[in-house]
């Protein structure tokens, strides 16, 4: 039996992956993945996959571990008449290197007859450069500023964190990429950015079932957009869980 690399106690869950550590509390899906650990290094500014926009009154129904997945599924707001269900799942960037990284796939539900399920992930992390895939085909990435985010195309970003030797990877699932935004966010005495990916532009109907896919981690900096472009690959080939 495969041992799974997520730890559940109560509402707290940790990750211990062999490159790739961390913790998750289902109950403040908005703080996302902390405490990171990289390759044995700490990355006590970093946060991963954070979900932006939630409703406020957000409360948990269950949360289990299945397998190699972490899963919680949340009560409906009252508000937007919402019912999210999340699957964290560990995934493997590379081996023998600082790598490593997390898909959230996200399943929204609703009883109203049109309801408006958007949301938006960040995740926060040293400045650096960022860096789009501008051309799947060709693998070809582009440098872009600040208050650029282009709204369509492949969804996959390299963040280079200045004097490091690794790089952030970001990337959503084809057809469910809608945009996004980078800019930076003061206090603490240390310089962060934040980048986060739109998700859920559709109206929500009763009885269907909506969802998105979104991958992050990081890979070593050494050949990073080839090593962005490989995951992306085998991340696109494989299939989603079976969710509830």
């Amino acid at each position: 039996m495969i041992r799974s690399p997520w730890r559940l106690d109560g509402n707290t869950a940790r990750l211990d992956a062999p490159m790739l550590q961390g913790k998750l509390s289902l109950d403040r899906p908005q703080e996302g993945l902390r405490e990171i650990v990289l390759g044995g290094t700490a990355r006590r500014h970093d946060t991963l996959l954070s979900l932006v926009n939630s409703p406020a009154d957000l409360h948990i129904a269950e949360g289990y571990v299945r397998g190699g997945d972490l899963v919680a599924t949340y009560a409906e707001s009252r508000r937007d008449k919402v019912r999210p269900q999340i699957y964290w799942r560990s995934q493997m960037a590379g081996e023998a290197e600082p790598s490593g990284g997390v898909e959230m796939v996200i399943s929204m539900q609703t009883s109203l007859l049109d309801s408006d399920p958007a949301l938006a992930t960040e995740s926060v992390l040293p400045v650096g450069e960022v860096l789009w895939l501008d051309d799947a085909e060709t693998g070809r990435f582009r440098l872009i500023t600040a208050g650029e985010f282009p709204t369509t195309g492949a969804g996959l970003i390299l963040v280079r964190p200045a004097g490091e030797a690794v790089s952030y990877c970001g990337a959503v699932f084809p057809g469910d990429y809608l945009g996004g935004e980078w800019q930076l966010k003061a206090g603490g005495g240390v310089s962060r950015m934040g980048l986060r990916f739109r998700l859920f532009g559709e109206r929500l109907e009763k009885g269907v079932i909506r969802r998105v896919r979104v991958w992050c981690g990081y890979v070593p900096r050494q050949d990073d957009e080839r090593l962005a472009l490989a995951i992306r690959r085998d991340w696109l080939a494989q299939p989603l869980p079976l969710t509830t």
